[in-house]
């Protein structure tokens, strides 16, 4: 390369990583300390085990209204897209989702369409949730009926809004969220979980309800405000190891720099490598690269298991006998209905919903059929019995279940299909794009490499560590920017005090 254009190119990435990190040193400190207050408290939600502790058992003997009657009361022609069975104070309800992602309450005992539940029967789910988690008795203060806040951001479509929000006088100062909808407690947050995610995740994720309420708009804010940092920190990388080579050449050292700028130059070296990693994570995280919907594995999921446009002649649900379920939700395999059982373990159970069925479904009938329909042929199985790099066990969130069957389809994209046998369902779905990206962003920002969540002290050290030495490259680099501006605005004022006076034209004339 000409040395000329060298020297040009040079010159345009210092200037560039100059400003840029003049402007964007702070968000990225704030980045990295609101890290590790994620590495200790998660954004606000309700555990699966949380969830079955607060609920009832489903009282079978009351039963008196199965799926199929009770969509047809709630106006439905045909199967819905979800039917669950559970209670609702002292009574059971079916809880129906349709085709438009609208919920409808059904009373499991009496077949009447229940209205959304108001602000009273909220409190009574709600302290009703509370006691049986052992938690406050007390009557909780109603704070309105909600679409979002700060704290239903995430996931709020799975929160089935609208949602009452109540808040209870206990000593974490609870906070529960009931969808109006479902009449279920879908989230709770305590004041240390809310004090702490104002420090945390919502400094991390850029996450202030105006503009997270904008999807469209916060992607971008993320993509562009990750992808400068990214830009300016790759420029520094560069200008750090041109500076570094000359240095050696000139005089034998690494680096020539003093003070401040030192510190900068070899954190650089040291924590460059991890702020660009973690920059361009974060940036993965937005998706910038994605794929359009694959039709053919949309096909075979829906023969796997998506409801058929009606209901089967030899309909005959036979609920099982016994206590200590808390749910059944209505599940079709291969077409075909099954009644799924919960109980308060989180185990599941069996019951057929058609005359004549087996005592369990046939998984097996349900892939070929999901071959059949989409054309797409089964390459390779295998049994997972523990987690593996493409099916872990994350932090702080619900396991999930083991074991699973992983299914590899014969398509250009290279699907996987995982089900667990046990709960009859797809429990995840990736091709080789996903896959790549789930290097790129978890591999690489979360570090969740299976032999180190297997050691969850080691992996947690390493992580503080390496935030630490990030958050100390954003710290010199804030300092470096002050004395930049502090010798810029002096700069400025030495011109002007050397600048000559001057008069205006009428009073010169007036002297002369």
């Amino acid at each position: 390369m000409d040395a000329a254009l060298l020297n040009a190119l040079k010159r345009q990435l210092q200037l560039w990583h100059r400003w840029l990190g003049v402007a964007l040193a702070v968000p990225v400190l704030l980045w990295f300390l609101s890290g590790a207050v994620l590495l200790f408290v998660p954004f606000p939600r309700l555990s699966e085990a949380e969830s079955r502790a607060g609920r009832s058992d489903l009282a079978l003997a009351a039963v008196r209204i199965d799926a199929r009657q009770a969509a047809r009361a709630a106006g439905l022609d045909g199967p819905p897209q979800r039917a669950r069975l559970g209670m609702l104070g002292a009574r059971p309800v079916w809880r129906l989702r349709d085709g438009e992602e609208r919920w409808h309450l059904v009373g499991a005992d009496d077949g009447r369409v229940l209205p959304e539940l108001n602000a009273s029967a909220a409190a009574a789910v709600a302290r009703d949730f509370q006691r049986r988690r052992g938690q406050a008795e007390s009557a909780p203060q109603y704070l309105g009926r909600i679409e979002r806040d700060q704290w239903t951001l995430n996931g709020l479509s799975g929160l089935r809004p609208p949602l009452h929000k109540l808040r209870f006088a206990d000593a974490q100062a609870t906070e529960l969220y009931v969808s109006a909808s479902t009449g279920e407690a879908v989230r709770d947050s305590t004041r240390s979980e809310r004090g702490w995610n104002w420090v945390g995740a919502i400094v991390h994720w850029i996450y202030p309800t105006a503009l997270r309420a904008q999807p469209a708009l916060w992607r971008q804010v993320v993509m562009w405000l990750s992808g400068a940092a990214l830009f300016a920190a790759l420029a520094g990388v560069a200008i750090g190891a041109w500076r570094s080579v000359d240095a050696w050449r000139r005089v034998r050292r690494i680096s020539q720099y003093r003070g401040v700028y030192a510190w900068h130059h070899w954190l650089g070296w040291g924590g460059g490598w991890l702020m660009l990693s973690w920059l361009f994570s974060g940036w993965m995280s937005m998706g910038p690269m994605r794929a359009p919907p694959n039709p053919a594995l949309e096909r075979w999921r829906d023969a796997f298991s998506a409801p058929p446009p009606a209901w089967p002649a030899h309909w005959r649900p036979r609920l099982p006998a016994g206590e200590g379920w808390l749910e059944a939700e209505l599940v079709w395999l291969a077409g075909e209905p099954w009644l799924r059982m919960q109980s308060r373990l989180g185990g599941t159970a069996w019951a057929p919903a058609l005359a004549g069925a087996a005592s369990a479904p046939d998984l097996a009938a349900a892939v070929r059929r999901a071959e059949a329909y989409s054309g797409l042929k089964i390459a390779a199985r295998q049994r997972l019995q523990t987690y593996d790099a493409y099916y872990l066990q994350a932090t702080h969130r619900d396991p999930p279940p083991l074991p699973v069957w992983r299914l590899r389809l014969d398509d250009p994209a290279a699907s996987w299909v995982q089900i667990a046998p046990a709960r009859g369902e797809i429990v995840a779905v990736s091709d080789r794009r996903s896959r790549a990206e789930r290097w790129l962003y978890h591999g690489l920002h979360s570090w969740d490499l299976p032999w180190l969540l297997e050691r969850p002290r080691l992996r947690l050290g390493l992580l503080l560590a390496g935030l630490a030495i990030g958050a100390a490259l954003a710290v010199t680099a804030i300092l470096v920017a002050c004395k930049r501006l502090r010798a810029l605005v002096l700069a400025r004022t030495a011109r002007r005090a050397r600048k000559p006076a001057v008069v205006p034209r009428r009073l010169a004339d007036a002297a002369a």
